[in-house]
């Protein structure tokens, strides 16, 4: 199965979307404390020897959330930053704290180091938001100038073809929407969505508009008519416009997508219909635009890779504090008691 993120950094810090991935009526085990390979061997068990479960990863590819369809349970990661807690204890979900398996002695001689990794960690999630919310602010700018050259009605009008060629009709109910990343940053880089598209797609249609006026209504609208209709969507937030339109929209019952191509690589599916956002333009943008435009993509390249390098280090300061918690961790007791679940 092709990876969905669950949580990712993004402009406005680093946001969850795993309450709405699993049905709300299900039995939820809330995961806290470290070390990681606890929890990730935890859920991998659960993926390999539990039948119909799916998870959701996080922006390194680690399992950080395994729903059991059979059973109707859920077991998420509760530790910074997905940070999780019980809502009806006992009743809907139950909070695993690890440090019951480990020794506080041993853990308190390393309160300083732990204390000091922490604060480097914070320090490099706000550089990284920093770096994303002006890679932001410059998108921001470049939509504003191109604003009132987009033809939003003729827009519309091929958003609602484009729907009525790829669905069967109105289903008689209201959708479900499921949000997630498909393009998160990580400290490879920004990661691309064709695999998942690949997977759950037959008929994709990519539109190539890196300000993303064009994109933004598109996708939008696409998501709208589809929730309306009845049908189940998975909309990708954006990272750099969590609150705002979807990057990419998939509809699965349909095998349909709307894929929204930034940058200048092809993507890696054979994609139904390409489209470039100039062909909803009132008019051919200006010299100075285009320059401006083009300056803004290679500013913005620069301030994702400095967001990257600062993930890198958030990775590498999470492998320091394991290492730490897994020095005097009980794994034989916290395998004989995850077998109980």
């Amino acid at each position: 199965m092709s990876i969905s993120v669950t949580g990712a950094y993004t402009s406005k810090g680093f946001i969850s979307c795993g309450r709405n991935i699993f049905p709300p009526d299900c039995f939820t085990y809330i995961l806290k404390g470290r070390p990681d390979f606890a929890k990730t061997d935890l859920m991998m068990n659960l993926i390999n020897s539990a039948k119909n479960c799916r998870a959701e990863y996080d922006y390194e590819e680690k399992p950080r959330l395994v729903y059991c369809e059979d059973k109707n349970i859920c077991v998420r990661d509760g530790t910074y930053p997905y940070s999780a807690d019980a809502e009806t204890y006992g009743v809907t979900d139950r909070i695993i704290d690890l440090s019951g398996f480990q020794t506080d002695a041993q853990i308190k001689k390393q309160a300083f180091r732990v204390t000091d990794l922490m604060r480097l960690i914070r320090k490099e999630e706000q550089r990284c938001e920093r770096y994303l919310l002006s890679c932001a602010g410059i998108v921001n700018d470049c939509k504003r100038i191109e604003k009132n050259n987009l033809d939003s009605k003729k827009l519309s009008r091929y958003a609602y073809k484009l729907w009525r060629r790829s669905t069967n009709g109105m289903k008689g109910s209201v959708g479900t929407e499921k949000k997630c990343f498909l393009s998160p940053i990580s400290s490879k880089g920004v990661k691309k969505a064709d695999s998942v598209f690949s997977e759950l797609c037959s008929s994709v249609t990519v539109i190539n508009d890196w300000v993303g006026n064009a994109a933004d209504q598109l996708t939008d609208k696409i998501r709208l008519y589809a929730l309306s209709s009845g049908y189940d969507v998975i909309s990708c937030v954006d990272i750099l416009f969590p609150d705002e339109a979807p990057e990419h929209v998939i509809i699965p019952e349909l095998k349909f997508g709307i894929y929204r191509q930034r940058s200048s690589a092809v993507p890696e599916f054979k994609a139904y219909k390409r489209i470039h956002a100039r062909r909803f333009m009132l008019r051919e943008s200006s010299d100075s635009t285009r320059n401006r435009i083009s300056f803004s993509k290679k500013a913005c390249g620069d301030l994702l890779n400095e967001a990257v390098s600062s993930i890198k280090k958030i990775s590498f300061y999470n492998g320091e504090l394991d290492k730490i918690y897994s020095e005097k961790f009980d794994v034989q007791g916290f395998s004989d008691f995850s077998k109980t679940l």
